[in-house]
């Protein structure tokens, strides 16, 4: 089972490496870039890395500021993640590709909260 994640995580990296940007006149329905923060390497890596989930919302916030002795700064997150990728999928698969995605990132921080959904769980959650 962890060949099959790995080649996911393989094919939605390539696929992301291989594909010309979309058109301006164009609309997607999936998040395609994120605004950089300076000072923030790992929320920027971070980000980098789930584009390539093509999701349709992404949300991944940095809460370290909030928790005893993160003095060394990003160490703390919240993500929210809705993408095709999770259709199909269980939540302790959604969780591996997630962390196969992030790679090195995952080891250093040290809490990642996650809420993956595929885009009919996000609608019916949504009614």
């Amino acid at each position: 089972m962890l060949a099959v994640m790995k080649a996911k995580a393989a094919k939605y990296s390539a696929d992301s490496d291989s594909e010309e940007n979309v058109s301006s006149d164009e609309e997607s329905p999936f998040v395609t870039s994120f605004q950089e923060i300076a000072g923030k390497p790992m929320y920027n890596e971070m980000m980098v890395s789930l584009l390539k989930l093509k999701p349709l919302t992404l949300e991944l916030e940095d809460n370290s500021d909030q928790h005893a002795g993160a003095e060394s700064g990003e160490s703390h997150f919240n993500l929210t993640i809705v993408a095709d990728a999770f259709s199909g999928m269980s939540l302790v698969k959604r969780h591996q590709l997630i962390q196969l995605l992030l790679g090195d990132t995952m080891q250093k921080n040290h809490a990642l909260e996650i809420s993956a959904k595929a885009p009919d769980e996000a609608a019916d959650a949504d009614q």
